[in-house]
Parts: C-alpha cells; structure tokens; sequence
C-alpha cells in the first residue's frame, strides 16, 4: 500500500484538487487504498491501522457508489468542478483562478472565488 498526497498542485489547474468535505488527512487514507476492493473485516482492520473512524471510512464508500447520498455542497463543487475545468481548457490552460472565476461570474455562474483556487 503506497500513501501519496492528494493536496498537492496537480496538473488538472484550477479546481482540480480533491473531493468536497473530506479532510486533507483522510483524503490521504483513501487515496491509500486507492480503487481496491476492501471488504468489510478489511474495512475494519484498515481504520485500525490508519487513524480513521469507520464509521467515516464507510462514509465515504457509500458516498463513493451513490453521489447523489452527498451533502448539497459536495454534488455543486462536482458540478462546479467540470465547469472551471471547462473555461481552463477553452482558454487553452492558462487562465489562472481569478480569470476563470471572473469568466464563470460574466457567464451567470454562482461561484466564489475560493471555490475556483481551491
């Protein structure tokens, strides 16, 4: 099982970091597991291990298998997620935050600025 941050800057640009709602540090477990198949009495062993309530870790998996079970907040950054990637691409990826945000707003889009940087 190989640990790897999933805070860092990554090539996706603006808005590409990780999911909604789930701390940096539990984001790191997850991404330790990674798309394995855990099963139930692995489940259990793993939250042993990692710092990590389950009732948290299977939280997150059935969130994972059913988006729409999200928190409101979650399912809009999702959707806001694909449109910053939009104007990022359109503009031949070299919009940075401000300028994509400025975009969305002159578009009619509700987005902070902090949900573009982040």
């Amino acid at each position: 099982m190989v640990m790897t941050k999933t805070k860092q800057h990554s090539p996706g640009g603006p808005g590409a970091s990780g999911s909604a709602g789930v701390r940096a540090r539990e984001r790191v477990h997850f991404a330790a597991v990674g798309g394995h198949p855990v099963h139930r009495r692995q489940g259990r062993l793993l939250c042993a291990v990692l710092p990590l309530a389950p009732s948290t870790y299977y939280a997150h998996k059935t969130q994972e298998a059913d988006p729409t079970l999200r928190f409101a907040r979650a399912q809009r950054d999702e959707h806001l997620r694909g449109e910053i990637r939009r104007v990022w691409q359109d503009n031949l990826e070299v919009y940075g935050a401000r300028k994509v945000w400025r975009q969305l707003k002159r578009e009619g889009a509700a987005v902070t600025r902090c949900t573009v940087e982040g």
